[in-house]
């Protein structure tokens, strides 16, 4: 008789993971009868996609910013040449997002002298996010020839360049696309 094939779950069947999290569920196939099989997923929503790179050892790759939030069931199916098969699945959660937020305000700045350098401020300080999310940052200068401001390695760097006044407008997103901005002159 045909041997149906065999998965073990190699990483569990089970995750929660936040909005901007990927995380990947991994499975051991064979077929003892070493026959071909073919490999296949129901995804249960669109945040889950499957990873065959190594062929016994398949991956259910879930990005959480793909679906809302909510639980999902994947199934991954083996099936051997002569139809014989066997299922797993795999419960998903994708947890609710937490907004971003104003943590700090700038302060408006006054420079007496057009060289003063690149002041740092470190993002951390003025935005929070409570999902542990990068956010991703947008800066809005109303006289670009007066100031230069740029978002890099977690720090606002701040550079005057001219006399003049401008306004500044900072905007930090996460992933669902919530976002909090601040401005300063």
């Amino acid at each position: 008789p045909n041997t149906a094939p065999v998965i073990n779950a190699l990483s569990g069947n089970s995750v929660e993971l936040k909005p901007h999290e990927t995380i990947g569920l991994e499975y051991g196939c064979s077929d003892p009868d070493g026959h071909f099989y073919t490999i296949e997923l129901e995804p249960g929503s669109e945040a889950a996609v499957l990873d065959t790179l190594v062929r016994d050892k398949p991956i259910i790759r879930i990005t959480g910013a793909n679906a809302a939030s909510g639980t999902y069931t994947a199934r991954l199916t083996v099936t051997d040449i002569y139809g014989a098969s066997t299922s797993a699945e795999a419960e998903y959660t994708i947890l609710e997002n937490h907004e971003p937020y104003v943590a700090k305000n700038f302060e408006n700045l006054v420079f007496s002298s057009r060289n003063n350098g690149t002041i740092v401020f470190p993002a951390s300080d003025y935005f929070k996010d409570d999902d542990g999310e990068q956010l991703a940052y947008t800066i809005e200068i109303s006289d670009p020839s007066v100031l230069n401001m740029t978002y890099a390695k977690g720090n606002f760097n701040l550079t005057t360049m001219n006399y003049g006044y401008c306004d500044v407008t900072v905007t930090g997103t996460d992933v669902r696309g919530a976002s909090a901005s601040q401005a300063f002159k």
